[in-house]
């Protein structure tokens, strides 16, 4: 109840102080405007948001201050530090975009550009973006001035701190995407637009645009960077999942739209080697969007995917290091795999055409070869500069090949491609068989044969790329229970005297790990007999039995207990099932996660998605915010 609330109190908080500030800039700006036509209205709709808004901010504010000064729950809230460094990304992001629209209007004058033509405020003037600026400076100033006063009386500041990493990176993707912008809008200018016209036409509109947004961004984003990386001293910031998976993000994320783009350039660059209508003039613009994209997200992806295996290499876990970069390859293999399979198709399509069909260049076969091999080129090399890497690492007979074919990474990646390839396969199949009945129904057309062996090669792409990943997979389970988990593991398995419970577990174990070896452990059992083993199960019958309780007491290895749980126990006793688990990990050296504990990878993959829909949530609320307020 309390949390709900809460998240009451603060949400209206936070829409209600946008709903004044941005009040008070439109009052300002109706105050200064020199066109008389509408003023009325802009007036009114400023003075209305106004007294609406302050006695509901009011209220609502005043309430969470007072609820934080005498609880120390509130303090620490976790919600409460996101509502400051919320209400500081609310204020400081449209100070950042007034200084762009502003300085993108004045780069337009120089090259005499209409400064309609902006790509923020063309319609604006200076006065409205400087009104914004310092409103929203003053509104920073008193929420940073309020965060630092709640901080610094805090005993305990991780949510707070959590919040403020959440914050950095934020500005850090912010700054990043308007810093793409420009530079694309900069290598446009010079592929595109350089020499089609003289200086002071409209052309040059790229020119003032991408200057404008590369001085506004880039020094934001050095700065940001600068700010994260400065912050790796702390043990919480080289622990965070956040961080890594904003570097999983950036250096994936950045991977895709790089070969997508050089795709699409090499996509023209094919089509006028092979003579399609248009020539060298209509593709020098496609080739132009094609490498402006693809220049600068090539130079995120190489420069973030270093720092995030950089990143990955602090983690004192050799094993979760590994699965860490071989989540980031497998990422990457499965971008160059449908890239592959997509260009092969293309290429068989392509083929079928030419033998089947007259007029051979004609109905877009010359964009049906560019589009095949435009994506062959960037997706065959990228899969296999990392699958057979990462099927090499399946072939280890030593315990870290089982690991790799234990992966969670890898499981998912196989039954994602397996996924694919019958959903595809499924969809050739039906094409196939419903030109075969239509034929045979309503007599063959025109096209029968060259549409059934479209369906045929399709079908047959997809069955190869199944049967592939099958075997594969099947290869994995073969070698995973052909070779014993563990050959040296010793456990004691202690005896409360109800021989169900303790042959039923004794097989559990004996079924699922191979090669495990078990020895009965009493209270009569000499403590030097089992000191040095790795660990001990236990019955959860026998935790309060005070015999046991000073058998175990020098006991320093890993105690199971097993069991039903108990209604005046504060922790569930493992199952079986659980406690196999458990033997596993510590059998590869792995350090043992709690029952229903998320794996690392898993935890990240998570974390990607997480950031990946708050950041378009984030762009939804910031259009939508600039749009109701921006007047």
């Amino acid at each position: 109840m309390k949390s709900i609330r809460r998240l009451y109190f603060y949400l209206v908080a936070f829409i209600s102080a946008e709903v004044v500030l941005w009040g008070i800039i439109n009052l300002l700006r109706s105050m200064v405007s020199a066109t008389p036509v509408g003023a009325e209205d802009a007036l009114a709709r400023a003075l209305a948001l106004v007294l609406v808004g302050v006695p509901v901010f009011l209220f609502h504010w005043l309430w969470a201050q007072r609820a934080a000064a005498g609880d120390a729950e509130e303090q620490t809230n976790l919600l409460r530090a996101l509502f400051f460094f919320t209400m500081l990304g609310a204020t400081l992001v449209p100070v950042a975009q007034n200084t762009l629209a502003w300085l993108n209007r004045l780069l337009l004058r120089l090259v005499h550009a209409p400064v309609t033509q902006a790509i923020l405020g063309g319609n604006q003037t200076w006065q409205d973006n400087l009104i914004a600026i310092f409103a929203n400076l003053v509104a920073a100033a008193y929420f940073w001035r309020t965060l630092r006063g709640a901080w610094e009386s805090l005993p305990d500041d991780i949510r707070f701190a959590d919040a403020r990493r959440l914050y950095r990176f934020f500005w850090l993707v912010y700054a990043l995407g308007w810093s793409v912008a420009g530079v694309r809008e900069l290598l446009m200018y010079l592929f595109a637009d350089v020499g089609a016209t003289a200086l002071g036409t409209s052309p040059h509109v790229r020119l003032a645009n991408g200057l404008a947004v590369v001085l506004m961004a880039v020094p934001l984003w050095l700065y940001t960077w600068f700010i994260c990386q400065r912050a790796l001293g702390e043990e919480r910031e080289r622990t965070s999942n956040l961080r890594l998976g904003v570097l999983y993000f950036l250096g994936w994320g950045s991977a895709v739209i790089t070969v997508m783009s050089a795709s699409a350039a090499l996509f023209e660059i094919f089509n006028v080697l092979l003579g399609v209508p248009g020539g060298w003039g209509e593709a020098r613009s496609g080739i132009g969007e094609g490498l402006a994209m693809a220049i600068p997200m090539g130079a995120l992806w190489f420069y973030y995917g270093n720092w995030l295996l950089r990143h990955i290499a602090l983690d004192a876990d050799p094993n979760v290091q590994a699965g860490k970069r071989r989540l980031y390859h497998y990422l990457l293999a499965l971008i160059g795999l449908g890239m592959t399979v997509g260009g092969v198709i293309n290429l068989l399509l392509f083929l079928i055409d030419l033998l089947t069909r007259q007029n051979v260049w004609d109905g877009g076969l010359r964009e049906h070869l560019s589009t095949a091999l435009s994506i062959l080129i960037i997706g065959l090399p990228l899969w296999l500069s990392r699958w057979p890497r990462l099927q090499a690492e399946t072939l280890d007979e030593s315990e870290r090949g089982d690991n790799v074919r234990r992966s969670l990474v890898r499981k998912i990646y196989l039954y994602i491609v397996i996924f694919a390839a019958v959903i595809g396969g499924m969809g050739a199949a039906v094409g196939l068989v419903f030109n075969i009945l239509s034929a045979l129904l309503s007599g063959p057309p025109a096209d029968f044969w060259a549409s059934l062996w479209d369906s045929t090669a399709i079908l047959l792409v997809f069955a190869v790329l199944l049967g592939y990943h099958l075997r594969t997979l099947r290869g994995d389970m073969a070698q995973e229970a052909a070779r014993p988990v563990v050959s040296d593991l010793v456990v004691w398995l202690a005896d409360s005297g109800e021989q169900a419970w303790a042959s039923e577990i004794q097989k559990t174990l004996e079924r699922e790990i191979p090669g495990l070896t078990i020895k009965p452990l009493t209270p009569q059992t000499p403590p030097d007999e089992f000191s040095t083993a790795r660990m001990v199960i236990l019955p959860s019958q026998v935790i309060p039995d005070p015999s046991w309780q000073a058998r175990l007491q020098a006991f320093d290895g890993l105690k199971l207990v097993v069991g039903e749980p108990r209604a005046d126990w504060f922790f569930t006793p493992l199952t079986p099932a659980q406690a196999v688990d458990v033997l596993r990990q510590v059998a590869a050296g792995e350090h043992p996660r709690r029952p229903g504990h998320t794996p690392s990878a898993w935890r990240i993959v998570q974390t990607i998605a997480t950031i990946i829909v708050g950041l378009q949530l984030a762009a939804f609320l910031l259009t939508l915010l600039m749009s109701i307020f921006s007047g």
